[in-house]
Parts: structure tokens; C-alpha cells; sequence
């Protein structure tokens, strides 16, 4: 659960928990959770020792525990932090005072994944898990120039220090890097959630190309106990639907430059109406935001009209390219040997990033020697933790042009979580082209002499490590 995702479920928890009494509420130990339920409403389970994570419906005994009698006032989520707080109030008579508070605390933080609740004087009334640490400052709003030099340089990385950011959705920034600002302004202004599933993940908005929309930030009951798998065809369908609908939408482009052009007329009122009527009587409605000025929602419409634009014409021919592909989103050839066939262990760990690339990891001293000098090609893409003991990595990528962004951030993450730096926030990982890369007469096993190399900053992320070491 990243920090945008926290805000937006906390909203949702919100008004589903507002002023509603608690009926069940139990802290689990094996395997760590909390689930909380109210009346009216199916109960909610938070799982503790999944690394993002996740709050998904569930079926309990309906026992209050702990909150017997407390009804939920608020569900908020800290700034640009991952952990969800409720706040409750019990009726009463109690020494002097009508009610009693407390405050249920729900962390996602890495690091320490826990939840605890304590009474109005701050004493802990119950706890499971890691006990989380003080709230920090938020991270700083990304400004104009940070944006356009991230684009332009593709690093995600470079993204990652902003309020909000997360991995996914500076991947989504970056995609359309020309609209980067706009996507980030907008992110940052906290507009409402439009819920996705992508690659079977949900997140507040759509960070991929074929996501499907969702009513819910909530994971149905058992989604976790089976593997989903969308079927190639299945998602091939979701990816013309949400073209087709891109493309809808696109042909409104003519009312809302016109309904922008007025938008900049006005001159009689700071606050932007509901609604434009058009010359020809056509009534345009406007995604108006609090507080926002005519010129402010205008300038958010031509955005629009050029994303719209753009649509027109793009999205036609993808759409024909795409209906006439009958391999599309067809799952690459596995790497796995038949089940008849024996296996042969490989002196290396073996990753494929999302963009198709493989990606190759030593298991030791010995292996990153034989990884480096008698595995990867002289053109491929070599990497290691600076400053750290740990894995050589290598990226299959011998065209003379930089690899993808994308690609590179996913092998440096890998590098940096094979390496003794795994516990830091942020690790330096080097990288340079296999051929600056030699062995040093008379070394050690693993260690090596780098005559010139560039440097990328990576998150080590076990979430990321295990969908590289699927496939995806």
C-alpha cells in the first residue's frame, strides 16, 4: 500500500465507517492481521504480512473485542505516509466524562507492518505486529523543473523523492512524458479516486494501459487464496474497450475547447461555474474543483483538448492494429523446462523485466565471475550495489542506444536488493556496458575494476523482486 493508495482508501473507509458501531474488530497474530467490521457493513481485513499491504472483505465471527461499544468517528491517512487511522468515541459515564476515545493505527510502512490501538490517554489497549514509528514530514510537491528533467532523462528514479510518488505511478507519469505535469498536478491535487485493477493489483486510478475499471479499493473475499490469471483474450477485449472509449470521450474535443475559450471570458466572478452554454445552445458540464478560478479550469480543459486531440489521432490505428493482432498480450514463451525434461540448475538467478528483457543475477562470488566474464555479452548492461558486497547484474541489452528506462530501474532495484545495502531507503547502483568491466590479475573471486560507469538510485523492493523472478 503506497501512499496514495492509503489516502484514497481511507476516504473510502470513511464513508463507509462514519458513525457506525463497531461489531467486530480482532487482532490476529497467526498470520498477522486486523479486521475490523460495522454494522450494515461486510467486514474488513488488513494483512499484515503482505508486503503492500491490502485491506480485503472477509467473513468473521462478529466479536467487537477491544472496541466493544465504539463507534467510528473518523478514518483518515496522514500526509504522503502509509498507515491508515481510525479515530473512535464510546458513550458513557466515565469518571467525569460523557465519552471514551481511541484510536485504532494501521501501518503499511515496510519496515514496520503492525497495528495497535490505544485509549484516549495514549496507553496501548492491544497490539499485533511491528509497532509503527513516528509520523514524518511529508515529502516535498515535485516542481516544474523536476518534472520536465525526469521526462526528459526518463529516470523514475528521479521521481521517487516527490510527495505521493511511487514506483507505478512514475512509471504512469513517465509514459506520456509530454504530459507529465499536467498528470502530476493532478495526481497532487487529490481529485476523486476512479478505482483500477491493473495486472490484477487495484490501485486509486488507471496506471496502466489495459486497466479495468473498479468500484472498490477493497480486494473481494478470497482473491488472495487463488492465482488470477487474465486470459490473453481477455485482456485484449479490455484494452479495445478502453481505446474505444478514449476515443469517445475524444469526440467532445470541439465543446470543450469552445467551453475553455468562454472560460477565459469571464471576468465578472473568481469562482468557475458548473456549466458552459455553447453558442449553438450545446450545454457543456465542467469537472469544476473547490475554490477553482474560470482561468485555472480553463487552462485544465485545453490540457484536456490536447490529450483529446492526440487521441483522434492516435487511437484509430492502434485500434486497427490491434484487432488485426491475434498475438496480442499472448504470454511470452516460458523459460521453464517440461515436466519429462531434467533441470539443470543455472549458476545465476534468472529475472525477465516488464518490458521483456532478461535479466541475470550471480549467486555469489564465484558466480558473479562466471556471470560477468563467461555469460553476458560486451555490450550488455553490467551493474552492481556501489560501495556494497553483493550481486553482479546483468541486463540483455546489447543495442548501442541507452536500455529503457523502465527496464534499467527494474534491474538496478535488483541489484540493490541483492546486495548488502537491502535495508537502506535509496541505494547508488553503477552501471556501465559489460566490456568496462574487467578482472583485476591476481583478484579475488567477484572482485572486478570498472573504468567508466553511470550511476541510477534504486528502492531494493522484495514486491518487485518476486514479479521480476515470475516473469510478470
Amino acid at each position: 500500500m503506497d501512499s496514495l493508495t492509503a489516502h484514497y482508501l481511507a476516504r473510502e473507509l470513511h464513508a463507509r465507517w462514519n458513525g457506525r458501531r463497531v461489531e467486530a474488530f480482532q487482532l490476529h497474530r497467526k498470520p498477522a492481521s486486523v479486521t475490523v467490521g460495522t454494522a450494515g457493513s461486510e467486514p474488513v481485513r488488513f494483512d499484515l504480512t503482505r508486503l503492500d499491504v491490502v485491506a480485503q472483505t472477509t467473513r468473521v465471527p462478529e466479536e467487537a473485542g477491544h472496541l466493544e461499544g465504539f463507534m467510528i468517528l473518523l478514518v483518515e491517512a496522514p500526509v504522503d505516509d502509509r498507515r491508515l487511522i481510525v479515530r473512535l468515541e464510546k458513550r458513557g459515564k466515565f469518571r467525569g466524562s460523557a465519552a471514551r476515545g481511541a484510536t485504532l493505527e494501521i501501518s503499511a510502512v515496510p519496515s514496520a507492518r503492525g497495528a495497535r490501538v490505544l485509549d484516549d490517554g495514549g496507553n496501548p489497549m492491544g497490539a499485533v505486529g511491528s509497532v509503527p514509528p513516528s509520523l514524518g514530514d511529508p515529502r516535498p510537491e515535485l516542481g516544474h523543473r523536476e518534472l520536465i528533467d525526469a521526462a526528459a532523462g526518463g529516470e523514475i528514479s528521479a521521481l521517487l523523492h516527490g510527495r505521493w510518488m511511487s514506483p507505478p505511478l512514475a512509471r504512469w507519469l513517465l509514459n506520456r512524458s509530454e504530459e507529465i505535469e499536467d498528470r502530476y498536478r493532478n495526481i497532487a491535487s487529490l481529485p476523486d479516486a476512479q478505482p483500477a485493477w491493473c495486472d490484477e493489483r487495484l490501485y486509486p486510478f488507471a496506471l496502466c494501459e489495459d486497466a479495468v475499471a473498479a468500484t472498490s479499493l477493497i480486494y473481494p473475499d478470497g482473491f488472495f487464496d487463488s492465482k488470477l490469471v487474465s486470459a490473453p483474450g481477455a485482456r485484449k477485449d479490455r484494452a479495445l474497450e478502453r481505446m474505444r472509449g478514449e476515443l469517445s470521450k475524444a469526440a467532445k474535443v470541439r465543446a470543450f475547447r469552445e467551453a475553455a475559450d468562454t472560460l477565459m471570458t469571464i471576468q465578472h466572478s473568481d469562482v468557475a461555474p458548473g456549466e458552459i452554454i455553447l453558442a449553438n445552445g450545446e450545454i457543456v458540464l465542467l469537472p469544476t474543483r473547490q475554490g477553482e478560478t474560470p482561468k485555472a479550469l480553463a487552462e485544465r480543459l485545453y490540457a484536456e483538448v490536447r490529450s483529446m486531440e492526440r487521441a483522434l489521432e492516435t487511437l484509430p490505428g492502434r485500434i486497427r492494429k490491434l484487432e488485426a493482432d491475434t498475438t496480442a498480450f499472448q504470454n511470452p514463451p516460458s523459460d521453464k523446462p517440461q515436466a519429462n525434461a531434467p533441470r539443470k540448475a543455472l549458476p545465476f538467478r534468472t529475472y525477465r523485466s516488464s518490458g521483456g528483457l532478461d535479466i541475470w543475477v550471480g549467486r555469489g562470488a564465484k558466480s558473479n565471475d562466471h556471470l560477468t566474464f563467461r555469460e553476458a555479452a560486451p555490450n550488455d548492461v553490467w551493474m552492481h550495489a556501489r560501495g556494497a558486497a553483493g550481486a553482479h547484474v546483468v541486463l540483455r541489452w546489447s543495442n548501442e542506444q541507452r536500455p529503457p528506462a523502465a527496464d534499467l530501474e527494474e534491474a538496478a532495484q535488483l541489484a540493490a536488493w541483492h546486495s548488502r545495502a537491502r535495508g537502506s531507503a535509496v541505494v547508488p547502483v553503477d552501471w556501465t556496458r559489460r566490456k568496462y568491466v574487467r578482472k583485476p590479475r591476481g583478484g579475488a573471486p567477484g572482485l572486478v575494476v570498472v573504468s567508466r560507469a553511470d550511476t541510477i538510485m534504486a528502492r531494493p523492493d522484495g514486491i518487485s523482486e518476486r514479479k521480476l523472478r515470475s516473469g510478470w
